[in-house]
């Protein structure tokens, strides 16, 4: 990965069947992701006066680590009727703890990156959702829901 002379976040991709149009769709996609996650950081760091060079700094390490990937898109599928309804659980409780604090799931505090956030996110759900009281609440959930398709018999459409 190389960056092109001038371009924060721009990057000369050379992964074989890539077209240049791809690429330039990737580094603009790039690009704003960059923009958008540390709009507010440089916005606070302009009002508190902070240099161009320190701001750029911030800029470049945080473009240095840039991981090119999608918020709150986990790389597992799940399955598993339970594991499912537990993780159901688990983000309606993580959802609810947030509300009372005047937080959201989809607005990322002041401090965090949309990674960072969604990161956390997925590490609470999973860990929440592998507590024993839960998994059984999501056992309970599935068969309840399983006898109640049972009991609406052959559906015709």
């Amino acid at each position: 990965m190389t960056h092109r002379p001038g371009l924060v976040g721009a990057l000369v991709i050379d992964v074989g069947p890539l077209t240049e149009a791809d690429a330039r769709v990737l580094n603009q996609t790039r690009s704003e992701n960059l923009r958008n996650n540390l709009a507010g950081q440089v916005k606070k760091m302009t009002e508190e006066q902070k240099s161009p060079d320190e701001i750029a700094a911030v800029v470049a390490e945080y473009d240095g680590k840039y991981n090119f990937s999608m918020p709150g898109a986990s790389t597992r599928i799940v399955r598993d009727p339970v594991e499912k309804e537990a993780r159901a659980i688990a983000r309606e409780a993580i959802k609810e703890h947030l509300k009372k604090g005047g937080k959201s799931l989809s607005k990322t505090p002041e401090g965090e990156t949309d990674e960072s956030w969604a990161e956390k996110i997925e590490n609470e759900i999973d860990r929440i959702a592998s507590q024993d009281g839960v998994v059984a609440e999501a056992r309970k959930r599935v068969k309840a829901r399983e006898k109640a398709q049972g009991l609406a018999g052959d559906i015709s459409l």
